[in-house]
């Protein structure tokens, strides 16, 4: 990816070459809310929902948020979908719009299927 993002000395105008570079996929808020509310493992970014994200850079009066966790199993980060329940009641909290983004690791860029438990259809 290196090769692919050039060198930027100002952090905003690096953090949007690295948006654009990698296609980086932010939850819009009102879909993670949903998910949380379907319940079970959540979606890989391949099999996210149209409409649900934004790509690469959110538009600029969107709030940003960006999750850090430890994952609950070796195969998806929850299978059973607690984080992202618990996300949505944090978002809830800060005051988060549906139009709002969030960072989520496993959501964000593509993930290979493992052991045939990677939550694609939300089912697993």
């Amino acid at each position: 990816l290196q090769a692919l993002v050039p060198a930027i000395k100002e952090d905003a105008a690096g953090f949007a070459a690295f948006l654009q570079a990698s296609q980086l996929a932010w939850l819009k808020v009102g879909y993670a809310r949903a998910l949380a509310e379907r319940g079970g493992a959540f979606p890989r970014r391949q099999d996210l929902s149209d409409g649900g994200y934004y790509v690469g850079l959110p538009p600029p009066k969107v709030r940003k948020f960006s999750l850090s966790y430890a994952w609950s199993s070796e195969f998806h980060p929850s299978p059973t979908g607690r984080k992202m329940k618990e996300l949505a009641a944090t978002l809830d909290e800060l005051g988060a719009v549906d139009s709002d983004a969030v960072f989520f690791d496993y959501c964000a860029l593509p993930q290979n299927a493992r052991n045939g438990n990677d939550g694609a259809d939300g089912k697993r």
